[in-house]
C-alpha cells in the first residue's frame, strides 16, 4: 500500500573594517561550502526522459524528477548538471533534438513549459510564455526543418512553424481538443503526423488537419514508430504489448504480448543492428525484438525489478535506459546485461536523515525506492547500505553503535547491526506501513515505532518484542520524539489528533495541538531545554511551525518574520542554542520553497540562502553536532550547507 499524502502524492563575501579581518569564520568542510548548498555524491532517482545528439553520439541529455537537466559527453558514462535557464525544481518529461539542426533540442517541463537549446542543451530558454497552461509531456520536430515543433500535454497539441516563437493549438476532427501521449513525423514524408494516446490521429497535412485512425484497437496507447521508408507502416505500444499497422492506422493488429496487464511506454529501432527494436513498460523491464517487432522477448538482466523504464536512448557507449528511482542503466555494446551509469545524476527522493549519536560523521539516508545509503565523511560521500527497492520513511541509529541502525519501510521495521550490510526484519502489521521509528537516548533498548493506521508499538528489548500502545482516537501517526533523558516521554504527531503526548511508556495519553486539517509531519525537541518542542504542521490555512515550551500542554504558531504559511520538516541545532530550520516543499508555493532559520527558538524567521539549492524541496532535514546542515529533498538528493555564525 502507498502512504496517502496531501502532498507527498514528485558567495561571495564581503569584508568591511578591521574588525571583519579579526572575524574567524568557520572553515567549511569540503562537503558543505559556506552560506551555499552543495549536493552530496549521491547519485540516482527518477530519469523521466533520455535523448541522443543526432550528430554526435557521445552526447546524450537526461531529464530528471525535479533537478533538471543532466549531461553527458561520454556517451552516458558520466554525468553533469547542464541547467543554466531552467528553474528550481524543474521535472523534465521529455527532449527532442531537431535532426537537421542538431544544436538544438526542445524540452518539455512539469508546469515550467517547453524550453529550448541552441548549444546542445548547455543553457535554455523558455519557449513557451504565450501558454498559460505549463505542463507537457512529449515533443516531436519535423526531421527536415528544425522551425516545426510538436508538443503535447494536459492543456491538448500544439505546433509552431517559427521555432517555438509562436504556438498554434490544434483540435481534432470534431474540433475537440487532441490528447496526445506521443506525436512522431513520418521520416519519408514529414506532412504524415502521428498522435497515440486517448486520442488517435493521423493528419497528412502536416497537421492542419487530422483523420481519426482505429482508436479502438490499441488501449492506452502510449508510445509510437514511424518506419523511416514506409509512412503508412507504424507501431504502436500499449496495453499488453506491440500493434502494428501497414494502413498508416486504419487497422491495427496485435504483434506480440510483452507483459498481460502492463503498458509498452516506449517502441523503438536500435540504430547499430538492423532489424532490432527494443520496447520499454511500466513494470516488467525492457523487451527486445530481432525480426522487425514480430517476436520479443525479455532483455532485462541487471535491470531492478518492478520499476517503470521511462525511455530509451543509444550513445557511443551502448544502450541507455532511463528508470524511475534507480536512475540510468547502460549496456555496453558487447555486453549481455544492464549495469548502473548514474554517476553525476543527484535525483533521489530523500525520505529521513539520521547521524549517528556515538560517531556524527556517519550519516544514513532513507530513499523512496532505492533504499538505505550510508555516509561516513559527514555527508560527502554516500554508498549504498541495503533495503533495494524499499521506500525508507525513517531512520533511528544506536546512541552507542553507529553501525546499528532501524529503518522504517512500507513493509515493516528493519534491523541492521552492521551498518546496513545484513538486515532482520523485526516488527510488521498486516497491511499497514510503519512511519517512523526511534530510539531512547537514555535508554538504547528502547525503541518507539508509528505506522500509518494501528497506532504506536513500543519495545524495551531492542526491538525483539513489542507492545501496542493505544492512541487517542482514530489517527494517521506520522511522526515521534523521544525526550533525550527520559525514554517514558513520547510525542507523536498525527493527522486528525494533531501532536499527542505520553508521560509513562504509552499507558496514557493527552492530546495538544490540534486542527480539521492539520497533519503534523515533523518533531524536534530542543536539546537545551527539554520542555520546547517544535512541531512542523502542513495545513492549507493555520500550517507553519509551532512551539510549546510546557512539554506540549499548550502550543503557540511561529508567524514572526519570514514565517513559513505550512511546514514538513523542522529541525533544531543541537549545539547553538535558539537555532532551528524548517522548511515546506509546497510547490503550490514557489516562492516560499526552501529553509528557513530562526535564532529565537522560532519567534522569527528568515530563509536560508538558497545559493546552490536548485531543488527546493525539503523532504527531510538533520543538523550536524558542528552546525552543518543536511537536506533531503525531493527530487535533488542531497545538499550540504554550513552557516557562517
Amino acid at each position: 500500500m502507498a502512504l496517502p499524502r496531501k502532498r507527498r502524492r514528485f558567495p561571495l563575501i564581503f569584508i568591511a573594517g578591521l574588525s571583519a579581518l579579526l572575524t574567524v569564520l568557520p572553515v567549511a568542510p569540503a562537503h558543505a561550502g559556506v552560506n551555499a548548498w552543495t549536493p552530496a555524491r549521491l547519485y540516482g532517482g527518477t530519469v523521466l526522459s533520455l535523448a541522443t545528439s543526432p550528430a554526435n553520439p557521445s552526447i546524450v541529455l537526461a531529464g530528471s524528477a525535479g533537478a533538471g537537466v543532466f549531461r553527458s559527453a561520454d556517451g552516458g558514462v558520466s554525468w553533469h548538471r547542464s541547467s543554466s535557464g531552467l528553474p528550481h525544481d524543474t521535472a523534465v518529461n521529455a527532449f527532442a533534438f531537431a535532426p537537421s539542426a542538431p544544436d538544438t533540442v526542445f524540452a518539455a517541463t512539469y508546469a515550467r513549459g517547453v524550453y529550448g537549446s541552441t548549444d546542445a542543451g548547455r543553457s535554455w530558454v523558455r519557449m513557451t510564455s504565450s501558454i498559460d497552461y505549463g505542463t507537457f509531456t512529449y515533443i516531436a520536430v519535423d526531421p527536415y526543418n528544425a522551425a516545426r515543433v510538436f508538443i503535447a500535454g494536459g492543456a491538448g497539441l500544439y505546433r509552431s512553424t517559427d521555432g517555438g516563437a509562436t504556438w498554434t493549438r490544434l483540435t481534432g476532427p470534431d474540433g475537440d481538443d487532441i490528447a496526445a501521449e506521443a506525436v512522431a513525423f513520418a521520416p519519408s514524408d514529414p506532412q504524415v503526423v502521428y498522435v497515440v494516446g486517448s486520442s488517435m490521429l493521423r493528419s497528412t497535412d502536416g497537421g492542419t488537419t487530422w483523420a481519426y485512425m482505429d482508436w479502438e484497437a490499441v488501449p492506452e496507447a502510449d508510445a509510437v514508430w514511424v518506419d523511416p521508408g514506409d509512412a503508412d507502416h507504424i507501431l504502436v505500444g500499449g496495453l499488453d504489448g506491440v500493434y502494428r499497422s501497414t494502413d498508416g492506422g486504419a487497422s491495427f493488429q496485435p504483434v506480440a504480448t510483452l507483459s498481460v496487464n502492463d503498458v509498452a511506454t516506449t517502441v523503438v529501432a536500435d540504430p547499430g543492428v538492423p532489424h532490432r527494436f527494443w520496447a520499454s513498460t511500466r513494470s516488467a523491464g525492457v523487451f527486445r525484438s530481432d525480426d522487425d517487432g514480430v517476436t520479443w522477448y525479455r532483455d532485462s538482466t541487471g535491470l531492478p525489478a518492478k520499476r517503470m523504464v521511462r525511455a530509451i536512448a543509444f550513445s557511443s557507449a551502448g544502450k541507455l535506459c532511463g528508470l524511475d528511482q534507480f536512475g540510468i542503466f547502460r549496456r555496453a555494446p558487447a555486453a549481455s546485461s544492464w549495469t548502473a551509469s548514474s554517476g553525476g545524476i543527484t535525483g533521489s527522493v530523500v525520505d529521513s536523515l539520521a547521524y549517528a549519536p556515538s560517531n556524527p560523521s556517519v550519516l544514513y539516508a532513507g530513499l523512496e525506492g532505492q533504499g538505505l545509503f550510508r555516509s561516513t565523511d559527514n555527508g560527502k560521500d554516500w554508498s549504498y547500505a541495503g533495503l533495494r527497492g524499499q521506500n525508507v520513511y525513517s531512520v533511528a541509529v544506536s546512541p552507542t553503535n553507529a553501525s546499528t541502525v532501524w529503518a522504517a519501510t512500507l513493509t515493516g521495521l528493519r534491523r541492521s547491526r552492521d551498518g546496513g550490510v545484513t538486515w532482520v526484519k523485526q516488527f510488521s502489521v498486516y497491511n499497514d506501513a510503519t512511519t517512523a521509528v526511534a530510539v531512547a537516548p537514555s535508554s538504547p533498548s528502547t525503541l518507539y515505532v508509528t505506522t500509518f493506521q494501528s497506532g504506536v508499538y513500543r519495545s524495551t528489548d531492542s526491538g525483539s518484542t513489542w507492545h501496542r500502545l493505544a492512541l487517542p482516537g482514530d489517527v494517521i501517526a506520522f511522526c515521534l520524539v523521544i525526550d533525550p533523558s527520559n525514554a517514558s516521554r513520547v510525542w507523536v504527531g498525527t493527522a486528525y489528533d494533531g501532536i499527542v503526548r505520553t508521560t509513562d511508556g504509552g499507558s496514557t495519553w493527552a492530546s495538544g495541538l490540534g486542527g480539521p486539517g492539520a497533519e503534523t509531519h515533523s518533531l524536534a525537541i530542543d536539546p537545551h531545554n527539554h520542555k520546547r518542542l517544535f512541531g512542523a504542521v502542513e495545513a492549507d490555512t493555520g500550517g507553519g511551525v509551532y512551539v510549546t515550551s510546557d512539554a506540549g500542554q499548550t502550543w503557540s504558531r511561529s508567524t514572526g518574520g519570514a514565517a513559513p504559511e505550512s511546514s514538513d520538516v523542522v529541525a533544531a541545532d543541537p549545539t547553538t542554542q535558539g537555532r532551528i530550520y524548517t522548511g515546506d516543499y509546497d510547490l503550490y508555493y514557489p516562492g516560499k520553497l526552501g529553509v528557513y532559520r530562526s535564532e529565537d527558538d522560532g519567534v522569527s524567521w528568515g530563509q536560508v540562502s538558497v545559493a546552490g539549492l536548485y531543488t527546493r524541496t525539503p523532504r527531510s532535514l538533520v543538523v550536524q553536532p558542528d552546525g552543518v546542515i543536511h537536506l533531503g529533498s525531493i527530487g535533488g538528493g542531497i545538499f550540504n550547507y554550513t552557516p557562517t555564525s
